[in-house]
Formats: structure tokens, C-alpha cells, sequence
């Protein structure tokens, strides 16, 4: 044993630290590491991405519902046009053939003088309504034109003081 190890030894001054010293920690003594910030923000950014992914999952839910209600209601409503459009039509065919059998009855000449009466009066009664209405239609169709160009060349009046015709004319 040596002598600083020695119970007795009380006297003698020990190797080590002195007072207002601090001693060095032992190897097995770990102090506590701080916690890494990115854990967190990683953690949060997790958090994050799912409710991002929930947000555009409700969104793409509910674009299929409104396209799923808008093809429904589109089906409904050609359902509907188809169902008018044929009591319409069978409406008309009814009217025609009860008229057209009063025409024939008054002439004295049958079923089959009406229908050829009232078929070729509804005939040129179409056709003639057809042709005043592209009459119509082309004759705006003109005017729209013509004041597309009037109102061109007063604009190049205004900005360069003469239009395309006058320039063209000297």
C-alpha cells in the first residue's frame, strides 16, 4: 500500500483536485444529450403531409360527388326532354291526323286528300318559314359586318386622320 492510500495518512495532502477545482466526470457518468431540433420539425412536417393528404382526399371526394350529381342530374333532364319531346311530337301527329280527316270529310274525298292537304300545307308552311328566317339571319349577319368596318375606319380617322378607303382612293 502506499502511503497517500493509507487509512492514517490523514495529514498528508492526496492527489487530485483541489479545492474550487472541478473534477473531471468519469467515463461511465454520461451527461444528457440536448434533443435534436430536426425530430421535431420532422415530426411536425409528418403531421403536416397527413392532414394535407386527408385535405385533398376530402377535396377529390367531393369533386366526384358533384360530378357523380351533375351526370345524374344531366341524365334526369335528357330523360325529361325526351319524355316532353315525345308527347309533343305525339300531340302534333294527333292534332294533324284528326285535322287532316275533317279536311277530308269537308272535300268529300277521304282520309288520304287530308293527309296530302295538310301535309303539304305544313310543308311549304315550313319551308316558307325557313327561308324568311336565313333571309333574316344573313341580312343581320351583313349589317354586323358593314358597322364592324364603319366603326374600324372611324377609329383610323380619329388616330391617323384618314382611313384605309380614303388612302386607298389617292
Amino acid at each position: 500500500m502506499s502511503a497517500s492510500s493509507h487509512p492514517q495518512d490523514h495529514g498528508r495532502r492526496q492527489a487530485g483536485p483541489q479545492a474550487g477545482q472541478a473534477r473531471a466526470p468519469s467515463p461511465a457518468v454520461h451527461e444528457p444529450e440536448e434533443p435534436d431540433p430536426v425530430v421535431p420539425f420532422l415530426a411536425d412536417l409528418a403531421e403536416l403531409r397527413e392532414y394535407l393528404d386527408y385535405y385533398i382526399d376530402v377535396r377529390i371526394d367531393q369533386l366526384r360527388v358533384g360530378i357523380r350529381a351533375t351526370i345524374v342530374s344531366v341524365a334526369i333532364s335528357i330523360g325529361a326532354v325526351a319524355v316532353a319531346g315525345t308527347a309533343l311530337a305525339t300531340a302534333v301527329v294527333l292534332f294533324l291526323r284528326g285535322l287532316s280527316g275533317l279536311v277530308g270529310d269537308l272535300s268529300g274525298r277521304g282520309h288520304g286528300a287530308g293527309d296530302t292537304i295538310v301535309g303539304g300545307t305544313l310543308l311549304i308552311g315550313a319551308g316558307a318559314g325557313a327561308w324568311v328566317w336565313a333571309r333574316r339571319r344573313q341580312a343581320q349577319e351583313q349589317k354586323r359586318v358593314i358597322e364592324k368596318y364603319e366603326h374600324r375606319k372611324q377609329a383610323e380617322r380619329d388616330t391617323f386622320g384618314t382611313d384605309v378607303s380614303q388612302q386607298a382612293a389617292s
